[in-house]
């Protein structure tokens, strides 16, 4: 009995292994065979880095230099009011003087021609009060009006911006030749208690409204010189075309 006994004991190990060997199975139990947790795969490297596949490198904009006008080129949208002579200065005043020959028709005929036209252009839209022919010598056939008319710089629905501009136009007649000068120039800019009295002489000058390099006019006298030669050409053909072909057209 004894022997029997240490024989069972000796056997029980291979019980065991006999178990865990794949071949048994204890009926009593379920055995469940869980697959162990795939590890997760290591995360490839942040998208934001850079492959290491070659890239071209960027290119960098060229910036535009800038065009710097050094000088005083005809294209000049402004040209015609940035020259020397746009506007000229004799004995302190800003003077402008339109020369010119009427064949066939003498002093006394180019007097009366000149003192009609003045009297209907101070009467009218344009004109404000004071301007009037102020002086007149039959005899020397020299005329001397005095003209007071709006300098408009901007016109629209929305605003109005121009200035009271006053001048003297002095006219001396002599047989078959005309010589007007335009000088003694003023303006009143805006109105009531900002009202400004300027001077053509501190205003228009190269030195009031043009830069050093004579290749833009300044924004606020910049504008009086624009418009007061523009008003000054514009009057001087209506005399010319009055006194050569009779009308303005």
């Amino acid at each position: 009995m004894r022997k029997l006994f240490i024989t069972i004991m000796l056997a029980m190990p291979l019980f065991g292994m006999a178990q865990n060997d794949g071949g048994w199975v204890n009926p009593n139990v379920t055995v469940t065979t869980e697959e162990p947790e795939a590890k997760p795969a290591k995360e490839t490297k942040k998208k934001d880095k850079k492959s290491n596949e070659p890239t071209a490198p960027k290119k960098k904009k060229k910036k535009e230099p800038k065009v710097v006008v050094s000088e005083l080129t005809p294209d000049n949208p402004d040209y015609k009011y940035l020259v020397e002579d746009a506007v000229q200065v004799v004995d302190g005043y800003v003077t402008w003087v339109l020369d010119f020959d009427a064949p066939g028709k003498d002093a006394k005929q180019l007097y009366d021609e000149m003192l009609a036209y003045l009297q209907a252009m101070t009467k009218g839209e344009n004109q404000l009060e004071g301007s009037n022919v102020s002086l007149v010598n039959p005899s020397q056939h020299k005329i001397v009006a005095h003209i007071c008319e709006w300098l408009t710089f901007k016109s629209s629905f929305f605003m109005m911006d121009r200035a009271e501009m006053d001048y003297h136009l002095f006219v001396d007649c002599t047989d078959g030749h005309v010589k007007v000068t335009m000088a003694r120039i003023n303006y009143k800019y805006h109105e009531g208690k900002d009202r400004e009295l300027l001077k053509a002489e501190e205003q228009i000058t190269d030195k009031a409204a043009v830069n050093k390099k004579r290749t833009r006019l300044y924004p606020i006298t910049g504008k009086f010189r624009r418009k007061t030669i523009d008003r000054k050409d514009e009057l001087f053909e209506d005399i010319r075309k009055q006194i050569l072909i009779g009308k303005i057209e």
